[in-house]
């Protein structure tokens, strides 16, 4: 699960690649918002287990979702989104993948979805 300082992380990093069109978990059904915009969603993570027991600070994956009215503008969001994702200075950040684009005939966009690893802050 994404803490509220990554949460706030993560708007911060995209709301102006898509003029605050920046959804947590699900885009707005009724009426659906105008595109492009991006959607993030917690996708579980990892707990780190020591010798001491459970480790209170996780790996956090969070999948990303850039939705656009055409291919090219959703692999150059997606682009720019890791770009701003991967220089949140909260924690280190980096993709787990190429992005992978497919079309939605219901809202007729391309999406780019993306997953993403918060790691926990190197301690100070």
């Amino acid at each position: 699960m994404t803490t509220a300082a990554q949460n706030t992380a993560i708007f911060a990093a995209l709301t102006g690649l898509v003029s605050g069109r920046v959804y947590p978990v699900m885009f707005p059904q009724q009426p659906l918002p105008a595109w492009p915009a991006i959607r993030y969603t917690p996708a579980g993570g990892i707990t780190h287990n020591t010798s001491c027991g459970t480790s209170a600070e996780d790996d956090t994956a969070v999948q990303i979702d850039c939705v656009a009215e055409t291919f090219d503008g959703a692999v150059t969001l997606a682009a720019s989104a890791r770009t701003a994702l991967e220089g949140i200075t909260l924690c280190p950040v980096l993709a787990d993948s190429p992005a992978l684009c497919e079309f939605d005939a219901e809202t007729r966009t391309w999406r780019s979805l993306q997953r993403f690893t918060f790691y926990p802050a190197p301690a100070a």
